[in-house]
This record gives C-alpha cells, sequence and structure tokens, in this order.
C-alpha cells in the first residue's frame, strides 16, 4: 500500500503542482525493518535485506516505467493527446501501484522460499520428529534422541534438557550434548528465570533479555542474562504440560551463525510440549513397572513363605 502515495513525487514531472510527500512511505518502510530488526532480533538480515531489495526494484518499476514512458515518448504522447499528455504515464502509474504490491508479494515469497528452503526441511524434521517420541518408553533414550535431533538436524553447536526433581525441588541437568562447557548440574525452582518460564511460558531468547537488560532500568533482566551465560543458552525452551513445567531445553549457537527464526521458536516450543507428554509417559511407564517389580517381589516373598511353612511341617 505504500506504492500509491510514493508514486505522488514524480507528478511535478508532468507540469502539475504538487508538493512531494512520496519519501514518507518509503522512510516509514525502512524504518520499519529497521525496527524489528534490533527490537526483535528474530528476523533474518538475510530474508531484511531480500525483502527491501525487492521492494526497491518493484517499486522502481513501478515509478520508473511510467516516468520513461513521459520523458522519451512526450512528443509522440503531445501528437498524440495534446495538452493532456500527462493523463496516459499518470495512468499508467495507477495501474503499476495496483498491481505492484501483489507482485512484491509474489516475488517476495518466491525469494524466502529459496532462502529458507534449509530451515523449512530441519522443522519438518523436527515436526515429524515430535509426534514419535511419545512412543518411546525409556526416559534415557529420549532424551538422548531429542538433544540428538535437535543438534543435528538445526546444526546447533550445544543442547542441555533439565527435568524437575520433585524430591529435591529443582530442575536438574539430564543430559548434556557437547559436554566440553562448564553448565550447572541444577536449578532450583525458585530460580528468578525458572519462574519466569513457570510464570510466562514462553521462548527465551538471550539477545532480546540482553537488550532489554541494556534498555530498561529493571535489575530482573540482569540476573535472567546472567543466568542465560551461565547456562550457554542462546535459547531456552520451556517444556510445559497442562500449564506445569515439567522441565526446559537449553540450546546454543547455530554452527552456521544465523540467529533463530520466529518459525525455529514456534516449531520448537512444539517439540518441547511434545516432549513433556512423552517425558511424562516415560515416568508413569518406569513407576509402573517398578511398582509390578515389586508386586512380583512381594508375591515371591508369599511363596517363598509357603514353601518355608510347608517344609517346616514334614520336619516338625
Amino acid at each position: 500500500m505504500l506504492y500509491i502515495p510514493a508514486s505522488s513525487d514524480f507528478i511535478v514531472n508532468y507540469g502539475i503542482e504538487f508538493y512531494p510527500l512520496g519519501f514518507i512511505p518509503i522512510l516509514l518502510s525502512l524504518g520499519v525493518f529497521a525496527y524489528t530488526i534490533v527490537r526483535y532480533r528474530l528476523m533474518d538480515i538475510t530474508i531484511a535485506i531480500t525483502r527491501t531489495t525487492v521492494f526497491i526494484i518493484v517499486y522502481s518499476l513501478v515509478l520508473g516505467i511510467p516516468f520513461a514512458l513521459g520523458f522519451w515518448l512526450r512528443s509522440w504522447l503531445v501528437h498524440l493527446l495534446g495538452g493532456n499528455w500527462w493523463i496516459a504515464p499518470v495512468g499508467l502509474m495507477a495501474v503499476l501501484a495496483t498491481v505492484g504490491p501483489f507482485l512484491y508479494i509474489y516475488i517476495e515469497h518466491k525469494a524466502e522460499d529459496k532462502l529458507l528452503m534449509e530451515q523449512r526441511r530441519y522443522q519438518e524434521t523436527l515436526k515429524q520428529a515430535s509426534v514419535g517420541m511419545t512412543r518411546i518408553r525409556n526416559l534415557r533414550r529420549l532424551l538422548d534422541l531429542i538433544t540428538h535431533i535437535v543438534t543435528k538436524t538445526v546444526r546447533i553447536c550445544y543442547a542441555a534438557i533439565y527435568l524437575y526433581d520433585k524430591e529435591t525441588n529443582e530442575y536438574l541437568l539430564q543430559v548434556c550434548r557437547d559436554k566440553g562447557r562448564t553448565v550447572p548440574f541444577r536449578l532450583s525452582a525458585e530460580n528468578s528465570l525458572v519462574q519466569l518460564m513457570a510464570k510466562e511460558h514462553q521462548v527465551l531468547v538471550y539477545e532480546e533479555i540482553k537488550r532489554r537488560s541494556q534498555d530498561l532500568k529493571d535489575e530482573r533482566y540482569k540476573i535472567w542474562e546472567k543466568d542465560m551465560r551461565l547456562l550457554n543458552a542462546c535459547v531456552i525452551i520451556p517444556s510445559l504440560l497442562e500449564d506445569r513445567l515439567l522441565g526446559f531445553i537449553v540450546l546454543g549457537e547455530k554452527l552456521s551463525g544465523q540467529i533463530y527464526t520466529l518459525q525455529d521458536l514456534n516449531v520448537f516450543q512444539v517439540l518441547a510440549n511434545q516432549a513433556a507428554l512423552a517425558i511424562e509417559n516415560c515416568q508413569f511407564y518406569s513407576l509402573e513397572r517398578q511398582r509390578q517389580h515389586l508386586r512380583r517381589i512381594a508375591s515371591l516373598d508369599r511363596q517363598i513363605d509357603c514353601m518355608a511353612h510347608e517344609m517346616d511341617n514334614p520336619l516338625q
């Protein structure tokens, strides 16, 4: 929608007195891109540059073609239309300005599909993995599988999983990929970062926490930033089950150096929630096996007592 008001800058070239205000929507569009990158740190800079480039190309065509028509064919248009020769380039500009947004969207989608092909591939892999996790009954195998899939598929330098331990009221480190790093083995359930995840139920991005700790006079953000540094966390995904924080997944930086996109975070959140359900199933299955084992031991004890009693009677 920025094309139509921006095209007003070229009306003065056709002898019509009109104050050029088209630069305003152009600056607004660039400002929106810049604000998104700085404010949220979730948009890949490559995508932002691609969108800006596509916008400039389409905008140049929308305004350039009518301008070229009026400049190079002015004599022919004057001969054909007389004093109203300017109607042809202005009309063409209006038509192109109407078609421009649709052309921009089409080209933008094609360019993003090409750039995000790799990301969408591993996102689809993670979605498929999240569906099959609930069939695993061994907790250790499940946690190893989650960290293996995430680090290998997305190519992340570090990943760890913490789970809640009811006896100690702490979140304990269960599995860690890239063991060369020094990370806390446990975090108290009263830890402010844990409390933030339990309350907000949102993915935590280190760059966002860091930026807010610098911009806002709030000591909590500085504490959260420090805790995330101790965890070597670029992103932390809470694993929730019925609004209960069962655990959380810590992810380091991508080996490619790219930042986590919003689509990445959404897929990781789905994976973490599915993992919570799979983890509870494993814990329930393990507990049920322990109960069955105890029942078998109790039954065996009774059988031994009966056999001992039967052996005692003949001896007596």
